[in-house]
């Protein structure tokens, strides 16, 4: 019996080194699939998921992060910022993704901040050379940047009030942010040719203008930027942002309706907007052509074929899919969305609370 059990445990040791060896090579064998990263989890603490969605392949990135917002990936698909907490606070985290094995934790993480402070929703530049990130350091949430390697971290915002959710532009000119330093929750954007005088930075700041306004989305060819204020979500020119504290006065109202619309997520032909609306009994995705009219007819329309409830559309890097995020209330998964066909396909079946969702960037 022992002989038998011997080679029992033979065969099965053979049977793992195979699939381990099969595993290790399917970056080589295997076509280029597009991928997703996502966080998984319940509570304060969350594991970090890569999914290789073509080859049905789900690789563990990292244990212990904190939940949303806290991911962002380098502009090359190299490397992820996310955020965990340790000894008590929270700091940022530089993870170098190089996923072979199915069986452990496949990335590589560097603590970057490493602070007493709380430090977390870190954002890559456009170069891929910094992260701006927002911090308690000094009392108050602030907005700094500091190179990805490591190192120093600047203070971009030097001010009492809540500086939070930076938004680098495409093209790295500019940072829309959070504030409520007049006194409510407003958009603001700074001009990032103030990094070659970091110090100069707090006085390169526009408010947006108009009142309460927040969800701020760049367009790909940072053009124009897309926020929500009073219900319906609008349009205004990067280039006014740049000069002047007034540009919610010429903004343009793209939706203009009676109802809650939210969210608003670009396509990558700069042509049109995704966004959450509450127009139908339940929560759904619509689309809006942002050359549309809106005083003339209503440029809003169903996403077709989406699930209801879903939550948080996102195009793929090539335009020809949406990531949507189902709202059930006893698990979220992610599903897929084909433009050209509209056919839908549930791509995780994790039995769980899924968030914080972002396709990996083709290298350029």
């Amino acid at each position: 019996m022992t002989r038998l059990w011997r080679a029992v445990f033979f065969v099965l040791l053979m049977v793992n080194s195979v699939g381990i060896a099969l595993v290790l090579t399917l970056g080589r064998i295997l076509p280029a699939s597009p991928e997703i990263s996502f966080q998984f989890g319940q509570g304060t603490t969350r594991s970090l998921f890569l999914l290789d969605i073509d080859h049905h392949l789900s690789f563990q990135l990292a244990r212990g992060a904190n939940p949303y917002p806290s991911m962002s990936w380098s502009p090359d698909g190299k490397q992820l910022a996310y955020v965990a907490t340790v000894n008590g606070h929270s700091d940022v985290f530089r993870l170098d993704v190089e996923c072979t094995s199915l069986f452990s934790v496949c990335g590589k993480s560097v603590n970057l901040t490493q602070n007493s402070a709380s430090d977390g929703e870190p954002v890559w530049s456009p170069d891929g050379r910094s992260i701006v990130f927002v911090s308690e350091r000094n009392g108050a949430p602030e907005l700094y940047w500091m190179p990805t390697t490591g190192g120093a971290a600047y203070n971009l915002t030097h001010d009492s009030a809540s500086d939070s959710f930076p938004v680098w532009s495409p093209d790295g000119r500019m940072l829309a942010f959070y504030s409520d330093r007049s006194g409510f929750l407003e958009v603001y954007v700074m001009n990032m040719d103030c990094l070659r005088q970091i110090a100069t930075c707090p006085s390169a700041i526009h408010r947006l203008g108009g009142g309460f306004n927040s969800l701020p989305a760049w367009s790909p060819d940072s053009k124009q930027l897309a926020y929500f204020a009073n219900g319906d979500l609008l349009l205004v020119p990067s280039e006014c942002l740049a000069r002047s504290d007034t540009c919610a006065d010429s903004a343009y109202n793209l939706t203009r309706s009676p109802f809650t619309d939210w969210y608003p997520v670009w396509s990558p032909d700069n042509q049109r907007l995704l966004f959450q609306s509450n127009r139908s009994s339940q929560p759904q995705i619509y689309t809006a052509d942002v050359q549309c009219e809106s005083a003339l007819k209503d440029c809003a329309k169903p996403l077709k074929n989406a699930l209801s409830y879903s939550l948080y559309p996102s195009f793929s890097p090539d335009g020809h899919q949406i990531m949507l995020l189902s709202n059930d209330s006893n698990s979220q998964e992610l599903f897929l969305l084909s433009v050209t066909e509209g056919t839908v396909r549930q791509i995780t079946h994790m039995g769980g609370q899924i968030s914080s969702a972002r396709w990996r960037p083709t290298a350029p």
